[in-house]
C-alpha cells in the first residue's frame, strides 16, 4: 500500500496474491461512555471511503472493578501490586472484540490463501499465537508493527516490546512519531452520508508533535528566537506535547 497507516489503529493488512492491498481493522465501536476513550464513530467511516478497507468492529465493557491502590509500592517488587495496600472500587473500562476478531480475519485470510505477506499492528501478545500457526501451519508470513506512543505520554517510561510478538513474527518494527505524522488521511473526506471532518484535537496532536520536532532541530542549531517561538506556543497543544515541549525548556536553561 502506498501508504499504510492511514491513522489506523490495530490493524491487521494483507496483500492479497492478485496484488490488490487489503486492509482489515479490528477496532471498536464508537465508545461514548463516561469515562471512555473518545468517540471513534469519525474514524470507521473514514476508513471506509479508502478502497479495500474492512472494518470489524469490537465494543467496549464499563464495570466496577475493585483494584489495590499503587503506592506506596511493593518493596519486595515494584512491579507487582504490594499487599499491604487497601483496595478501591474503580471504573474499569474495556475493549472488547478486537483482538479475537484480527486474530480470526488473519487465520481466515491465511486459510482462503489471501495474501502472501499480512503485517499486524499492535504490541499485544495475546496475538503471538494465532501469528505463529499462520507461519506454521499455512506458511504465510506476518509481521509485526508496533506503535510508538509520543515521547512522554502518557508517561516518560516507554513501553518494552513484546518478546512473543518477536519470537513469533517473520519480523517486529516500530512505527514512530514520522511516519504518522507523514500518514495523516486528508482534514476532510466525503462518502454517502456527508463530509467527514478530522477531529481539531487530531490535527493539534500532529502540529504540535511537528513543531517539538521543530524545537530539537533549533535546539541543536542554537536558534535561540525560534526556540522561544516555539515554547511560547506550547500552550496551544495537547497536554502530552505541552509536556514534553516544556521538559526542553527545562533542559535548555540547564545546558
Amino acid at each position: 500500500m502506498a501508504r499504510p497507516l492511514r491513522a489506523c489503529l490495530r490493524p491487521v493488512a494483507v496483500r492479497p496474491r492478485d496484488g490488490r492491498p487489503l486492509l482489515h481493522r479490528a477496532g471498536q465501536a464508537d465508545a461514548a461512555k463516561p469515562l471512555g476513550p473518545p468517540a471513534t464513530g469519525h474514524l470507521p467511516r473514514a476508513l471506509a471511503t479508502l478502497p479495500n478497507v474492512h472494518v470489524r468492529e469490537g465494543f467496549f465493557l464499563l464495570k466496577i472493578s475493585r483494584q489495590p491502590k499503587v503506592q506506596p509500592l511493593n518493596p519486595a517488587n515494584p512491579k507487582i501490586p504490594n499487599p499491604a495496600n487497601a483496595t478501591v472500587e474503580i471504573w474499569l473500562n474495556e475493549e472488547k472484540g478486537s483482538d479475537v476478531n484480527l486474530a480470526t480475519q488473519l487465520l481466515l485470510d491465511a486459510f482462503d490463501g489471501n495474501f502472501d505477506l499480512a503485517v499486524v499492528i499492535s504490541n499485544d501478545s495475546d496475538l503471538a499465537w494465532p501469528i505463529l500457526k499462520v507461519r506454521t501451519k499455512f506458511k504465510r508470513n506476518v509481521g509485526v508493527y508496533k506503535p510508538e506512543r509520543p515521547a512522554g505520554y502518557p508517561s516518560a517510561i516507554p513501553r518494552p516490546d513484546s518478546k512473543e510478538l518477536k519470537n513469533n513474527a517473520r519480523w517486529f518494527r516500530h512505527i514512530e512519531e514520522r511516519h504518522l505524522v507523514a500518514s495523516q488521511l486528508p482534514p476532510t473526506l466525503k462518502d454517502a452520508t456527508g463530509t467527514i471532518t478530522k477531529p481539531p484535537h487530531l490535527n493539534l496532536v500532529i502540529v504540535g508533535i511537528a513543531r517539538r520536532d521543530e524545537l530539537e532541530l533549533a535546539r541543536s542549531r542554537s536558534e535561540p528566537a525560534l526556540i522561544a517561538d516555539l515554547l511560547r506556543a506550547a500552550d496551544r497543544y495537547p497536554p502530552e506535547v505541552t509536556r514534553t515541549l516544556r521538559a526542553w525548556a527545562v533542559r535548555l536553561r540547564a545546558a
